[in-house]
């Protein structure tokens, strides 16, 4: 099969198009033909090895897509002929080549009205979309604060959070990124490069009992924020794009009643159990052409790999590039 290759620390500076072998089935996992795999912000810190987990190298990146099942062992044998979106197993190898073995469990069929498009990019973006608004609600958010709400996830998370009725106020860091919006989606949507932007942040911020800031920066910028924000406001960090510390005064956290915990969507899934998983993968799909859904902008072959990453990165806000993974 063909397959992008990862073979140094540099990601995918250190990658080239190979073709190897497609791996063997283990006790309950599934031989996938692929047909699409998303290029997200996490593959390229994966592919690096600056991620959660790491691929042992030389490895196969790419964290999730979609396919059919073509073969499996064990209760993967129950998967066979469906289409499904799946995820990785990082030592299998990943979704960026023309089969994929991964567990039973990292599959979901999909319901008959999606396409291979909405299944390649049902999984990463739109559960921990679901699991962050999920958890600033158990911290008893009124009001949800998203920064980066330029890019896919942060479009997700602004638009979960009004199809629920929950007060939020996206953050952009640029009048760009305001206009990633389309124009009667950009209420409550503030960029931070406009003059007194910080000023209507805080008068918003003030008029609710609990503040919580779903995060995807990380760094001195969450600091920064946290400045405008009154006391009883939790932090879900996400994301690290400022790629900085992150500075918050012990008396924020002693007066103020500030708290601040990571978010992964691993830890989400291990926290969950399986039946929990398939149930909110369901809804998932119910939203997937509405306040979950991906703008894909283009779609690139394997071979032409390089270029695709290339065109993602000049713009990651603009939408996700798929790869066509199909023989």
């Amino acid at each position: 099969m063909k397959a992008v290759v990862v073979r140094g620390s540099n990601g995918f500076e250190d990658a080239s198009i190979e073709e190897v072998e497609i791996p063997q089935l283990s006790s309950n996992e599934v031989l996938i033909r692929m047909v699409y795999a998303p290029i997200n912000p996490s593959d390229i810190v994966y592919a690096k090895g600056q991620y959660g987990i790491k691929g042992r190298i030389p490895f196969i990146p790419g964290l999730e897509g979609t396919g059919t099942v073509i073969e499996g062992n064990g209760y993967g044998k129950l998967l066979v002929g469906r289409r499904v979106a799946c995820t990785a197993i990082p030592e299998k190898g990943g979704s960026f080549a023309n089969y994929m073995v991964t567990e039973a469990s990292r599959c979901v069929p999909l319901m008959k009205n999606l396409s291979w498009e909405d299944g390649a990019t049902l999984l990463i973006n739109p559960l921990t979309a679901w699991g962050l608004v999920e958890r600033a609600i158990d911290l008893g958010a009124d009001h949800i604060i998203v920064t980066q709400s330029s890019g896919a996830l942060g479009h997700m998370l602004v638009r979960l959070c009004r199809e629920r009725s929950i007060p939020v106020t996206g953050i952009t860091r640029s009048v760009k990124g305001l206009l990633s919006w389309p124009e009667n989606e950009r209420q409550d949507i503030v960029s931070i490069g406009e003059p007194e932007a910080f000023n209507l942040i805080k008068e918003r911020n003030i008029k609710f009992r609990k503040n919580v800031i779903v995060d995807g920066n990380g760094g001195f910028s969450t600091g920064n924020l946290l400045k405008y924000c009154p006391g009883n406001t939790s932090v879900i960090i996400y994301g690290a794009m400022d790629r900085e510390p992150m500075s918050v005064f012990p008396s924020d956290y002693i007066f103020k009643g500030v708290s601040v915990e990571g978010f992964w969507l691993k830890n989400y899934i291990n926290a969950n159990s399986g039946i929990s998983i398939a149930w909110k993968a369901f809804q998932i799909q119910k939203h997937i052409k509405t306040s979950l859904k991906t703008q894909v902008i283009g779609i690139r072959s394997i071979d032409d790999f390089f270029l695709a990453v290339s065109e993602y990165k000049k713009d990651l806000s603009a939408g996700k590039y798929l790869l066509n993974l199909e023989i």
